[in-house]
């Protein structure tokens, strides 16, 4: 018997103030033999995150009802202080080189790790991307791995935290269920 493997979104990108509770949609996996969960956050703010923002996954062994969930996992999403550069022209989707202000002020000198593209007009449209390279503040580039998902306007802002860790302002945690 061979299985069919199916891939779906099930909550777009949305912005969580600190300190806050979001509640994200419900996906009934119950006809699947296996199925993975992953999430994508990061950080959009330059305000400093000293405790990492917990990400709560919970199950339920009822197919209805609001009485039976219990929690999987928590995971923890990143911390630290981001830095932001603007988006200085409109970028169209599949663009690998993009024109950010100051790259180097702005932190996002340290290739090989991946940063967060905060779509201000559409947040639903916000990405994570792998930086590759970078040009000095007068060249205002950054270079990322197989270019962007979604177009964003000059009002797009990328996030990073300093540093060369591979820890940067994006965090990616994946459940098995």
């Amino acid at each position: 018997m061979a299985y069919a493997v199916a891939g779906s979104l099930v909550d777009a990108w949305a912005e969580v103030a600190a300190a806050s509770v979001r509640e994200g949609a419900a996906v009934d996996v119950s006809d699947a033999v296996a199925a993975t969960l992953f999430i994508d956050t990061a950080l959009s703010s330059t305000n400093a995150m000293g405790t990492a923002p917990e990400i709560i996954i919970e199950v339920s062994s009822a197919s209805s009802g609001d009485d039976c969930w219990h929690k999987l996992a928590p995971v923890s999403g990143p911390t630290g202080t981001p830095n932001k550069a603007d988006f200085k022209n409109l970028e169209a989707a599949g663009q690998t080189v993009l024109d950010v202000t100051d790259p180097v002020t702005n932190n996002l000198d340290y290739d090989g790790k991946y940063v967060f593209i905060e779509d201000t007009a559409d947040v639903t449209k916000s990405e994570i991307v792998f930086q590759t390279a970078h040009g000095a503040d007068a060249d205002d580039t950054v270079t990322v791995l197989d270019g962007t998902t979604n177009e964003h306007a000059d009002t797009a802002d990328m996030y990073t935290l300093d540093g060369a860790a591979p820890t940067s302002a994006v965090a990616f945690y994946v459940a098995t269920l």
